[in-house]
């Protein structure tokens, strides 16, 4: 019958391996040391405990304990094994596996206001794949995880040598973790790369660890990665308490001492600054979004950084009318109305910081840029009307107007200019009258003399019938302004005829039309040359 300190003591051989009687003591000191005597003599007894006492040159080694195969399978809850039992254990294995469980030890017993121990693994095997391609792993005597003072966890992988490993398998254990470092292969489990803590038996030995690890990251760093792991080495395997508390690991070309808890703290440096620089970066970004809610100006000099791109794409995604607002909203700089305090706000959406426009922009944005377009035209609507009172109708004001009654908006730049081209229309209207003024002079003149050039059936005919032909011939039309387009009275031909006008006088463009067959041109001001007297 196993009683409950039976099962106690059995939990603690099995998850250490290997433990002394002196350590099971340090480990319960609520039992009394001839309880956990009795109790593990009678373990071995049942065949739960195999035991052994290590030579040593002067007095008696204490016992050292490790669980049965029938043990394991009792704390597992697992059926009794078959076959036999496990071999006993060689010397060189329980000195190594005992150092270990003095590690945990010494770690468990600590005093708990320099830190606490939050986890202790034996053999953790953590598999990666290396630089060539192939798969490694790396196998650390112990991994541990400490909670310090502030209560931060500090993770270290743990390698003990008690002498005994050559120096190939020295140089290969360097060599693997510097592949799990150089990999990152740590991200898998943790946010840091853990310290890597080498325990030996001689400086010596503990140098030439670290420095085998170093020479392995330095040729890794200028070709893999930039980061930095900490790698340090005692001398003190046989007095794991002073490697515990004492200022005893040293780094490889640093010649001051530091304790455990300063390496562990060390390895995790990166990521408390990392942590640090990103909670500053979202303290400013809260701030700055608490900003652009509060000041519209603000959001809207914000967005026109971010939401600006080629004008086609605004089109794809907002349609003409929306990109169109959203372009006069972003360009503008005057207080801000309702409508477009309404369309910042549904632009910038939850995250002012992270603003864009996707593909398929929301219903919110649609709507709030559908309002703003149509109180944009309302209000460009009523500037051409109040240019064209002051200037009159003239082929600018008559195209914006046309533009806005189809349902598009004026850019920004075709409305700061919609002003000075309305008073230069103004202007040009007097020269259009002038023109017309000669032209209708000397239309029949003109028809006369294409009479008189004709073939004799033609001279029949009445000079009235040449009219449309000497329209044809010297009036064209604009496309651009819908505008007649007059021969220039100061310029003749050789014969003295009129010539063709070279440009139209309102809108200064050289691509005219033919005048249209069986138009007749009007012999006073037309409707829009009327507005202007």
């Amino acid at each position: 019958m196993v009683s409950e300190n039976d099962r106690r003591v059995l939990e603690l051989v099995c998850g250490l391996r290997v433990v002394s009687n002196r350590q099971l003591e340090r480990l319960c000191p609520d039992l009394p040391p001839r309880t956990l005597r009795y109790r593990t003599r009678r373990l071995h007894g049942l065949g739960l405990l195999g035991r052994s006492r290590p030579y040593r040159d002067r007095g008696s080694a204490p016992w050292h304990l490790w669980p049965t195969r029938r043990a394991d399978a009792l704390i597992r809850g697992q059926p009794e094994p078959r076959g036999g039992e496990r071999r006993p254990p060689n010397p060189l294995f329980l000195a190594h596996a005992t150092a270990v469980s003095e590690l945990y030890v010494t770690l468990h017993t600590a005093s708990p206001a320099e830190f606490v121990l939050d986890g202790f693994w034996r053999e953790a095997r953590e598999e990666f794949r290396a630089r060539s391609g192939r798969d490694s792993s790396i196998c650390p005597d112990a991994t541990v995880t400490l909670r310090d003072g502030d209560r931060r966890l500090l993770a270290g992988l743990v390698e003990v040598d008690l002498g005994t490993m050559s120096h190939a398998r020295l140089r290969a254990k360097a060599r693997a973790y510097a592949e799990y470092v150089m990999q990152a292969a740590w991200r898998a489990r943790r946010d840091w790369c853990p310290a890597v803590l080498f325990a030996t038996t001689s400086r010596q030995r503990a140098n030439a660890f670290c420095r085998h690890l170093d020479a392995e990251l330095t040729r890794g760093r200028a070709r893999y990665f930039d980061a930095e792991a900490v790698c340090v080495a005692c001398d003190r395997v046989y007095d794991l308490t002073a490697a515990v508390s004492a200022p005893c690991w040293y780094r490889t070309g640093n010649e001051q001492g530091l304790t455990l808890v300063d390496c562990l703290r060390e390895a995790r440096r990166p990521y408390d600054e990392r942590l640090a620089h990103e909670l500053a970066r979202e303290r400013r970004d809260d701030a700055h979004r608490a900003r652009l809610r509060a000041d519209p100006e603000a959001l809207r000099e914000h967005l026109r950084g971010r939401l600006t791109g080629p004008f086609y794409l605004l089109c794809e995604r907002l349609g003409e009318p929306g990109a169109r607002s959203l372009d006069l909203l972003l360009g503008g700089n005057g207080p801000l109305e309702p409508a477009e305090r309404a369309a910042l706000d549904a632009l910038a959406g939850e995250d002012p910081l992270d603003t864009r426009i996707g593909e398929t922009p929301t219903a919110t944005v649609g709507d709030a840029l559908d309002l703003l377009a149509e109180r944009y035209r309302q209000r460009q609507r009523a500037q051409a009307r109040k240019l064209a009172g002051r200037y009159g109708d003239g082929p600018a004001l008559r195209n914006a107007l046309a533009q806005l009654d189809g349902g598009r908006l004026l850019s920004a730049a075709a409305t700061q200019e919609l002003e000075r081209r309305a008073a230069s229309d103004r202007r040009a209207a007097v020269l259009q009258t002038q023109r017309r003024e000669a032209y209708a002079e000397r239309r029949p003149r003109e028809a006369r003399r294409l009479a008189r050039h004709a073939g004799l059936a033609a001279r029949l005919l009445s000079a009235g019938a040449y009219l449309e032909d000497a329209d044809r011939r010297w009036l064209r039309v604009c496309p651009a302004c819908q505008e007649t387009v007059y021969p220039e009275p100061d310029e003749q031909d050789l014969d003295g005829s009129l010539t063709v006008a070279r440009s139209c006088p309102f809108c200064a463009s050289s691509h005219l039309e033919p005048w249209p067959e069986g138009l007749e041109p009007a012999s006073g001001p037309s409707p829009h040359e009327q507005a202007y007297w």
